[in-house]
């Protein structure tokens, strides 16, 4: 059985496209839900990447931190001995 790539189930969904301005969008209670939920649905994602980019380059600094750490701890035994 081929699952394919994916994009096959967007025809599954139900995709509301509102070609408007903001100002006609929040005079109309429907469009206002759609757009409150599209704005919900995309803070979710961009905290979701900042968070993840942050825990990376977290773990990167603390990672060449403890290796910085290690290179000295190393280079002053050798110089004790």
């Amino acid at each position: 059985m081929d699952e394919g790539h994916g994009l096959d189930n967007l025809n599954d969904r139900n995709i509301v496209i509102i070609k408007a301005s903001l100002r006609n969008i929040l005079r109309n209670p429907q469009h206002l839900t759609i757009y409150q939920d599209t704005i919900k649905t995309i803070h979710t994602v961009v905290t979701a990447a900042y968070l993840l980019a942050h825990y990376i380059f977290v773990n990167s600094m603390m990672t060449r931190m403890n290796l910085m750490r290690i290179n000295i701890s190393l280079l002053l035994s050798s110089q004790n001995a």
